[in-house]
Parts: structure tokens; C-alpha cells; sequence
């Protein structure tokens, strides 16, 4: 059976409207109400049109946490109106939820604590006009459309995990200066958008799987950057920056694979601590079109770079930590820049300059290098900004360029 609106239907603020089965038609009017529930595994469906489903009342007011045998047409529309500071909680499709059956959820008004439940599954999710607390703390949520922050309400951050999972179209991200928890970009075909610059905590982890990265030209900052793997994926710097801000293991792209770049390429490693950090740079699938800039800018750590690591140009300014690369090899696109603040502690490794155009710089900044190998191409140069000094049991090879 059908149940149609013929005008906009408002329930009290203590009242609930059950969908158990059947179909709901909105008919594009507002169904208002203290309580909606539709938390089974029956068939039934809504018929959003351009209506939406108000909800007013505080406590449990929305809950399709059993969503399987639940679809929709329209846009499927969902505002939550609690104009109250009593605390609120919302569960949406943690069982059953998918790209085809999650809702929009528009968090107008309020200065209460909301929860939103640990597993919801949403495709939009937007507080404009919300004065209150968000406090996901360990909690997890799929998204399947953007999220919108304010710079009204309060993002209390924790260690949960967000995972953008559209397989089309572009999910835009507005923190609104909010320090956010762990995001991944999970699926193909999609496109995760900044909309302003986003900060995630120093322990949280951007996970880059498949799919765009779109940087919007402004800077991502993470405690973890890890996008190793061998799907096809990109990024799109633009003029912006990924900045990493952990410790321990602060980026991995062990497997380049798949992966492509445009604009700049700026990865700055800005561990403000003396906590030991690791970069791991494209050791298998890295190219001269898919190795990035790496800016080592602060912190007396010691840095690993993981061996066979590809990159386009290394620099440390900034850095007045450790570098002691002992049999380490590493692939250089660009050029290399050491300072006078840091530590540098030679061994018996190797790099290799290989840029197939264009000059390499190596500033070498009173440090004691270790074996260098030369073999772009005929159009390589590589260039020395000062006097270089390699160790006695070091070879510098000149094959091309």
C-alpha cells in the first residue's frame, strides 16, 4: 500500500511516524515530525518528489538503522530541527545502508550535543545553521555525497574513521577550520574535493585508495599520508600542498603504481618533534612523472628514507635533525638540498640522478656525500651549488648528460 501526503503533515514534537512497509509519497510536501523510524528489513520505499522529512523533537529522532529493503526517488531529503539545546541522536542505515539508498541529511538549527550513530551511512551530511557540539570521538561513517562543516558549531575530534565511498561525481569536504580524525578515499570514479584547507589531527591518517584527490589549491595536513597501492588513482595539487605533521611513519607511497599528479607536487614533512619519522617515496612504480617534491621544514627528529625511494626534489630547509642514510639508495628527478643545521651521516649507499631534462642542483652544505650515480639523459644536467666532498670509498659515476 501507499500513504500520500496531500498537504504538509506536522506531528508533534513527542510524536513519531513509523514506516513499517509499503511506500510513503511525500507528494513534494514536508512531513514534520518529533520522531522518524523506519528500522526493519520489509520492503518499502519513499517518495521524496522535492519533499523532505523535518524532524523536531530531541532524543532519538531519526532511526534507519536497519536499512535493507529500503529505497527512494527524489532527493532524498532530511533535516533535522531540534530548536533546543537537549541533547539528539541520529542513526542512519547502519545495516543495509549503499550508494542507492542513503539520505541527505541537512543539521539546521540547535545548540545541543548531536551523535551520530557509530557505521551511519549518508550521502550528504551538512550543519549549516548548527550551533551545537559534534563529537564523533572513535565513531565511523560512509559518505556517499559532501560534508559541510560551519564555523558555528564545535568539532570535537577522536580516532574514528571517515570513508568517502561515491563511485561518480565529486564529494566536497568544508572543514571550516575544524581539526578532523582519519578520512580514506575509497572507490573509483570519484572525485574528493577540498573546499577550504583541511587539518587532520597528528595521529590520523589520509588514506588515498582509488579514485582523485583534488587539493582545490589548498593544503591537506595529516599525521599520515598513505596512498600505497597499485590502483589507479591521481592528484591534483594545483598550487596546494600535502602536509605531514606525525611522527613514526609520516608518509608511505611504497607502491606508486597508478598513480598520476598534476600541478606542483609538494609534499612538506613538518614533524615539529625529536620523534623519529620514516618516508617511504615510490619505491616500486616510481617515475620521473609520478615522483613528487619532498620539503623536510622542521624538527630535530632522524629521518628514514626507506631505500629505493624515487623522488623529484628533496629539500631540508628548515630541518636541524638527523639524516643518516647509511646503504640506502634513493632516485633523484630534481634536486637535492642539504643544510648546515642538520646531520648528515654518510655511508655506502648510492644516488642516482636521473632527470630526463633540465638541471639538477645538488647543495651539499659542508656534508660528506656518499656514491653518485649520473644517467638521465642527454639533455640532463646536474649542477653543484657548492663544493661537493663524496667519502673516500665513494665513486661518482658519469654515464649521461
Amino acid at each position: 500500500g501507499t500513504c500520500t501526503l496531500g498537504s504538509a503533515l506536522t506531528l508533534g514534537l513527542t510524536r513519531t511516524f513509523t514506516l513499517t512497509r509499503g511506500t510513503l509519497a511525500l507528494a513534494n510536501f514536508t512531513l514534520s515530525c518529533g520522531l522518524f523510524s523506519s528500522n526493519n528489513t520489509n520492503t518499502r520505499a519513499i517518495n521524496f518528489g522535492t519533499g523532505n522529512i523535518t524532524t523536531t523533537g530531541s532524543g532519538t529522532v531519526f532511526t534507519t538503522a536497519t536499512a535493507t529493503g529500503l529505497t527512494y526517488t527524489g532527493t532524498p531529503t532530511v533535516n533535522i530541527s531540534n530548536n533546543s539545546a537537549t541533547a539528539t541522536t541520529v542513526t542512519a542505515h547502519t545495516t543495509g545502508g549503499t550508494a542507492a539508498n542513503a539520505f541527505n541529511f541537512n543539521i539546521t538549527t540547535g545548540t545541543y550535543a548531536l551523535t551520530l550513530t557509530t557505521a551511519s551511512v549518508v550521502d550528504d551530511l551538512n550543519f549549516t545553521g548548527f550551533a551545537g557540539t559534534w563529537a564523533p570521538a572513535t565513531a565511523t561513517c560512509t559518505f556517499y555525497g559532501s560534508l559541510t562543516l560551519v564555523s558555528g558549531m564545535t568539532f570535537t575530534t577522536g580516532s574514528g574513521l571517515w570513508t568517502f565511498a561515491a563511485t561518480s561525481g565529486t564529494q566536497i569536504i568544508t572543514s571550516a577550520a575544524k581539526t578532523l580524525f582519519s578520512i580514506t578515499k575509497s572507490a573509483a570514479g570519484s572525485t574528493f574535493q577540498l573546499a577550504d584547507a583541511l587539518t587532520l589531527s597528528t595521529t590520523a591518517t589520509f588514506t588515498l585508495t582509488l579514485g582523485t584527490l583534488d587539493l582545490g589549491n589548498f593544503t591537506l595536513s595529516t599525521g599520515l599520508f598513505s596512498s600505497s597501492n597499485s590502483n589507479t588513482r591521481s592528484i591534483i595539487f594545483g598550487t596546494g600542498n600535502i602536509t605531514v605533521t606525525g611522527s613514526g611513519t609520516a608518509w608511505t607511497t611504497a607502491t606508486a603504481t597508478g598513480l598520476t599528479y598534476t600541478g606542483t607536487p609538494t609534499v612538506n614533512i613538518s614533524n615539529n618533534s625529536a620523534t623519529a619519522a620514516t618516508v617511504t617515496a615510490h619505491t616500486t612504480g616510481g617515475t620521473a612523472a609520478n615522483a613528487f617534491d619532498f620539503n623536510i621544514t622542521i624538527g630535530t627528529y632522524a629521518l628514514t628514507l626507506t631505500t629505493a625511494s624515487r623522488v623529484r626534489n628533496l629539500i631540508y630547509t628548515g630541518f636541524t635533525g638527523t639524516w643518516a642514510p647509511a646503504t640506502a639508495t634513493c632516485t633523484f628527478y630534481g634536486s637535492l638540498t642539504l643544510v648546515s643545521g642538520m646531520t648528515f651521516t654518510t655511508g655506502s649507499g648510492l644516488w642516482t640522478f636521473a632527470a630526463t631534462t633540465g638541471t639538477q642542483v645538488i647543495t651539499s652544505a659542508g656534508k660528506t656525500l656518499f656514491s653518485i650515480t649520473q644517467n638521465g639523459a642527454a639533455a640532463q644536467t646536474v649542477q653543484f651549488a657548492d663544493n661537493p666532498t663524496l667519502s673516500t670509498t665513494a665513486t661518482y659515476t658519469f654515464t649521461t648528460g
